[in-house]
This record gives C-alpha cells, sequence and structure tokens, in this order.
C-alpha cells in the first residue's frame, strides 16, 4: 500500500497471492474512494469466520503496519536497500529460528532468535545502526520495538527475507535464463539441459505427510525439519503448503541439508503446494 508519509492519504496498493487478493485490493479502492486514510484502515470492519478470515483481515494489518511508520514507532528499509547496507558493513540481525536459516540467508547477518534477544542485547554494537530481518517481517517489527526501547537506532527490511529472497532468486533466474539463450543461440545441439527429476506424484510413495497449510512462520519449517529428521536414508516426505514461497524454500531447504528434493508442484484445484523429499543426496 502506497500511502502519503504526512497525512497518510491512500495513493493505491499492489496485492499479489492465490485467492482473496481482489477482496483486499476492492477494499482499498473503496477506501481510496471514501478518502479514508492508512489510521482508518484499522478500524474497517470486513467479513470475518475462522474458516474464511483472520480476524484482523490483511487490510487491517496494512493499516497497523502504515500508522506504525506514520508515527515513527518504527523505521522500515526495502529490499533494494539491504546489499547496500550490508556491504557497507552494516549490522543486521536475523531474528528467525536457526532451522529457518536452511530456506536461505544473507551473508555475514548475525542470527538472534527473537526471543534470545533481550538476554543478548549486549552482542549488538549501540555505536551502530541496527537493521532487522525476519521471514516476513511481523518479528522484525516486534525485535525493534525491543531494541528501540532498549536505546539502539533500528530499522526494519520490510517485507522480511521472503520477500528479499523472492526478488534476488527472480533476478537469478533471469541472468540464468540469458546465459541459457546464449548458449544455445550459438550451439547447434537442440537437447534442452534438463537435470530435474520429472516423476509423476502417483509414482511417488510417500513415508510420511505433513500439511503446514495455513501455518505462519515459523511453524512450517519447525515441523518440516523436524519430520526430516526422523527420516532413515531412502525414505520420502510429502509435505504440503499454502506459502506462495514453499516451492523456492524448500529446494534452498534441500540444497542446506542432507535430502533431495524429488518433486514440487502446485495443485491449484486445492491451493497448495506438494513437495516430496527424500532423505540422502541423490548424484
Amino acid at each position: 500500500m502506497i500511502f502519503e508519509p504526512d497525512t497518510g492519504k491512500i495513493l493505491g496498493a499492489q496485492g499479489v497471492g492465490i485467492s482473496g487478493v481482489d477482496k483486499r485490493i476492492d477494499v482499498i479502492a473503496t477506501a481510496i474512494k471514501g478518502r479514508l486514510t492508512a489510521y482508518d484502515i484499522p478500524d474497517v470492519e470486513t467479513c470475518y469466520a475462522p474458516p474464511y478470515n483472520s480476524a484482523k483481515d490483511p487490510v487491517n494489518m496494512l493499516g497497523y503496519c502504515a500508522s506504525n511508520i506514520l508515527e515513527g514507532d518504527v523505521e522500515n528499509i526495502q529490499w533494494s536497500q539491504v546489499d547496500s547496507v550490508n556491504e557497507g558493513g552494516g549490522f543486521i540481525i536475523d531474528v528467525r529460528e536457526e532451522a529457518e536459516l536452511a530456506t536461505g540467508a544473507i551473508d555475514g547477518v548475525v542470527n538472534i532468535p527473537l526471543w534470545q534477544l533481550r538476554d543478548r542485547l549486549i552482542e549488538i554494537p549501540k555505536d551502530k545502526k541496527i537493521y532487522v530481518t525476519c521471514q516476513v517481517g511481523l518479528r522484525g517489527y516486534i525485535a525493534c520495538r525491543i531494541l528501540k526501547q532498549n536505546g539502539f537506532d533500528c530499522a526494519n527490511i520490510d517485507g522480511g527475507m521472503k520477500t528479499y529472497l523472492t526478488v534476488k532468486r527472480a533476478q537469478n533466474r533471469l541472468k540464468s535464463q540469458n546465459a541459457l539463450t546464449e548458449i544455445f543461440d550459438n550451439s547447434s545441439d537442440d537437447k534442452l539441459l534438463d537435470d530435474s527429476r520429472n516423476i509423476d506424484s502417483s509414482e511417488v510413495a510417500a513415508t510420511f505427510s505433513l500439511d503446514t497449510c495455513g501455518l505462519n512462520c515459523p511453524d512450517p519449517i519447525k515441523m518440516i525439519v523436524e519430520e526430516a529428521n526422523k527420516l532413515n536414508s531412502g525414505e520420502v516426505l510429502e509435505i504440503k503448503s499454502s506459502d506462495t514461497s514453499f516451492s523456492e524454500n524448500i529446494k534452498e531447504f534441500c540444497e542446506e541439508t542432507s535430502n533431495t528434493l524429488i518433486k514440487s508442484a502446485f495443485d491449484s484445484s486445492k491451493n497448495a503446494f506438494t513437495a516430496f523429499i527424500e532423505k540422502g543426496k541423490n548424484d
């Protein structure tokens, strides 16, 4: 959501997701027409019932985030500023659980899980600006509030590691595609290079199944790590997730751990991703 920093006037919004995006954009579009500001959005009443929505709609959460920025409770920086901060020697803290780091992390970043932060403040320099990240931004916000109340100058990385890694991975894919285009354009070999294991889901016999749909971070990755650790070599774990970044996260997880990603696909009928991972590395 884009808004004026002085008045809170809402200028526009963008949404990405599997379902329900149009509803949220409709609410914000109506708010713009009705001249509501970012300060008003937390009080907007939307349809609520446990099977369909959370008590605080994502639109309400946008309003809370905007109000925190407008009122100076938290300072945010964007994914595009992270690399320059890191290269410039900025002190970045990742407050995710250690298990979550297997899904991707920033080189040189200090990991202090949120629940340990108050007990480890002595490890954080007070003569530097502190930048905080988590998976999506919520724990980063809480960490910033803790740090600010203890005299630290800090900023939250907006959207957390999910936003940062999504963009960086997309950029890397584009670079790879461009590189492959150059190779094929200069080659007489028409054979497509593909080292993926294209296995029909019906052919995969899963030893265990895990459904993490609807769960919030860090629970999904913690559950995956716990179940994967129980597997014997060669056994297969089937995982379902409603997280839109799941396919990339599970790939990164398998690359960082002793597991093989057999298949990862999106089931449009269930609005969920399914992945099969095998314990042990296959060369």
